[in-house]
């Protein structure tokens, strides 16, 4: 039986979000107010409700990329099982964005960045994922394969037969007419995955 490719976003979907522990981490060492969670916030981009300007945000993208911001993140609870499993019977590939936030043409911060997650991947997804079926990409619309899993609707435009949106703060108030137009069903968990995935 021919194995189905089943393609996996990384940042919120397999490992949780980065920034916002290392932007409260920033705040405080400049004694500013931290925030208790990411519902406050309005926007996906929730770095440009905090840092205001230019000149406020550069020096936190600094500091941040200064780190390995995967070192010692526990992945999200049944993502390594969950890909165990379906692995078994199926090829299961990783596309994630290789891009730094706001990035120039010349910025390089992506090639630590990158590797950062290269390494926490063989660290956490070894031996039973080979890192080098990971995609570095930007736009996932070009993609093909039996499903793509995402936490960003956008990011499910590709020609896929199954599409599922992870749940993400940012896309709680998403509705099931945008789901539906998008020809994608959301996910509540890695359990909710496995079960649509059958």
């Amino acid at each position: 039986m021919k194995k189905r490719t089943l393609i996996f976003d990384v940042d919120d979907v397999i490992v949780p979000d980065r920034w916002f522990p290392w932007m409260n981490e920033y705040l405080a060492k400049l004694g500013k107010p931290t925030y208790e969670s990411k519902n406050c916030f309005k926007v996906f981009n929730y770095l440009t409700e905090v840092f205001k300007t230019k000149e406020e945000l550069e020096p936190f993208l600094d500091f941040f990329y200064s780190y390995d911001t995967y070192k010692g993140l526990k992945p999200i609870e049944g993502a390594v099982d969950g890909l165990r499993k379906l692995g078994e019977t199926d090829r299961i590939r990783l596309a994630t964005s290789c891009t730094p936030y706001r990035a120039g043409p010349d910025d390089r911060r992506f090639l630590r960045e990158y590797a950062d997650k290269n390494n926490w991947i063989m660290d956490n997804l070894s031996p039973f994922y080979d890192y080098k079926e990971t995609i570095a990409i930007s736009g996932k619309d070009s993609i093909h394969g039996f499903s793509m899993t995402d936490d960003k609707l956008s990011n499910l435009s590709g020609n896929f037969e199954r599409k599922i949106m992870f749940p993400a703060w940012h896309n709680r108030d998403v509705t099931q007419e945008e789901l539906q137009a998008a020809g994608a069903v959301k996910a509540n968990n890695w359990d909710d995955i496995l079960e649509m995935l059958k």
